[in-house]
């Protein structure tokens, strides 16, 4: 949690989400005095998808802060992947990732220089299950529960 903590501060978003926060704490506040009695409530399956959605994207940020140090390659380095996926850009963040840490190993592994070899390690398997796929699922979920939001609140259709 501290690497995320940090990270996200990296990104100097705090001020910005600390300001939307105090925005909407206003609204919430002039809502309720301005509605007699109770005023409406979000409905329980409402506040599930949400706390749902708010929990995946707490597990995105968490995986992207336990990707391995790399060198930097096409482009971009450890940091700056995983400031894209603090902020969300999960589908590009997930192609690079699959670019620097391949699951397979190289073709070029398997042709003979006549030389001793290297230690080989067959891929990036591990990364692969534990980082890229967690992160390709959640993002997707994350999509989903989204759009299901909207059509709970009357967004479409």
């Amino acid at each position: 949690l501290l690497a995320v903590a940090r990270a996200l501060e990296d990104l100097a978003l705090g001020d910005a989400a600390r300001g939307v926060f105090r925005r909407l704490r206003a609204d919430d506040l002039a809502l309720r005095a301005a509605w007699p009695g109770t005023a409406p409530a979000m409905s329980d399956r409402l506040f599930a998808l949400h706390a749902l959605r708010l929990c995946l994207i707490h597990r995105i940020w968490l995986l992207a802060v336990a990707v391995p140090e790399f060198s930097p390659r096409h482009g971009i380095t450890r940091e700056g992947l995983v400031h894209r996926l603090l902020r969300l850009d999960v589908e590009d963040a997930v192609e690079l990732l699959e670019q620097v840490f391949p699951a397979a190993p190289p073709p070029e592994e398997a042709l003979d220089f006549f030389e001793p070899p290297s230690p080989r390690h067959g891929g990036y398997g591990r990364e692969q299950q534990e980082i890229v796929q967690p992160l390709r699922l959640a993002f997707a979920l994350v999509r989903e529960i989204s759009a299901v939001v909207s059509l709970e609140c009357g967004a479409f259709g």
